[in-house]
């Protein structure tokens, strides 16, 4: 399999954080992401963890923890 080159890795890395809140927004929701999905979402985090302008940061990445700890310990709720 070919590897992508340094222009390719950046565009998946800007789509994968361009979805990142959806994901994370669907799973609070109970959604049940694809295996490419979840995959896609670990390393959207990863990235965004090493970004000079972070998706998750603050007090809505703060609101987004407590929601997604709430999600996995009471589903359906």
């Amino acid at each position: 399999m070919a590897r992508p080159g340094a222009k390719g890795l950046k565009a998946e890395t800007l789509e994968r954080r361009d979805r990142l809140s959806d994901l994370l927004e669907r799973l609070i929701a109970g959604d049940r992401p694809s295996r490419e999905e979840a995959i896609d979402a670990i390393l959207a985090v990863i990235e965004d963890a090493h970004s000079t302008d972070p998706v998750l940061f603050g007090p809505d990445a703060a609101d987004r923890f407590a929601r997604l700890h709430r999600a996995r310990n009471c589903p359906g709720d």
